[in-house]
């Protein structure tokens, strides 16, 4: 990720925008564990909720679902590790 949107997503997140991260592989899991500036990590520490091994199309139905509940990001975190 380059680091305009990684700013751009910290920015989100500041203002209490929900920002979900996922990915398009066919298989696989997103995880922040790349510590490079807006590597998973510092998305974590910025706030992010990871998607684990959801699609980006169905992280938005369960953020879709969990925002009717809550906007906390730990809460939809505790959401998608289920």
């Amino acid at each position: 990720m380059n680091i305009p949107v990684y700013e751009a997503m910290k920015e989100a997140i500041k203002r209490g925008i929900v920002v979900v991260i996922s990915t398009r592989v066919p298989n696989g899991r997103v995880l922040p564990v790349y510590g490079a500036v807006g590597g998973g990590q510092t998305l974590k520490e910025a706030g992010a909720v990871f998607a684990d091994n959801l699609s980006p199309q169905k992280a938005r139905i369960l953020l879709m679902l969990a925002l009717q509940s809550t906007s906390n990001a730990v809460e939809i975190q505790q959401l998608f590790d289920r």
